[in-house]
């Protein structure tokens, strides 16, 4: 849904005037596109990680059109199973004219980046970045379906990528957190997030269900 708040614009140089906004919820990019014309923004940024994910989970690649009303996206590396780095891919080539420019600014340009970005050649290639995030996408709904029964665990939000928000009780998030980390999302309902990654292992997902069951009682 589009924010309820309004975005007005500056009158004075002491407060900034945004030249982009970023959205980094999964839904569909179809509001945010309208956000954009409704509030006259100059370009709508979206996360990669969040696409690439959720991508996944409803069709094939090669089925997945440029989102709607989408200026720039940054493809995510780090959080799929690179070492290092994010490709940031313009839709909009006019607002990459000056863009190497900001890079230095915002202190990103990494020394011998030619090594970081060397990483996307096999990573898009040989498929590496689909087959990281089907399998994180496939150990969240392993997640789901371990925890869903246990006692006290409310699945708050369909699974449709690698993340899962669950309200548990309270008293279990510090118990539970001594062992595996993970973030509360919402302190006053008691709701947490539970994120799978290319390297969450089925054993990971049996013994954080075990855990929960166990400490759920």
């Amino acid at each position: 849904s589009l924010p309820s708040a309004r975005l007005d614009w500056p009158v004075h140089n002491y407060r900034e005037k945004p030249r982009s906004s970023s959205f980094p919820r999964i839904p569909s990019t179809r509001p945010l596109f309208h956000c954009k014309l409704l509030y006259d923004l100059p370009a709508l940024h979206r996360p990669g990680q969040k696409v690439t994910f959720p991508t996944l989970q409803r069709i094939r690649p090669e089925q997945y059109e440029l989102p709607q009303g989408v200026d720039v996206l940054s493809f995510g590396g780090t959080k799929n199973g690179l070492m290092y780095g994010e490709a940031i891919v313009f839709f909009n080539k006019e607002l990459a004219s000056d863009f190497k420019f900001r890079r230095k600014q915002a202190m990103q340009l990494s020394s011998k980046m030619r090594y970081i970005s060397a990483q996307f050649d096999t990573y898009l290639e040989k498929g590496i970045w689909k087959v990281n995030a089907e399998h994180a996408n496939k150990m969240a709904k392993l997640l789901e379906s371990k925890v869903a029964d246990i006692r006290g665990v409310e699945i708050t939000q369909k699974v449709q990528a690698n993340g899962i928000f669950a309200i548990i009780p309270k008293e279990l998030i510090s118990v539970l957190q001594k062992e595996i980390f993970f973030y509360v999302w919402d302190e006053e309902k008691s709701e947490v997030r539970w994120m799978t990654s290319f390297d969450t292992t089925e054993e990971d997902v049996l013994e954080f269900s075990r855990l929960l069951k166990e400490k759920a009682g």
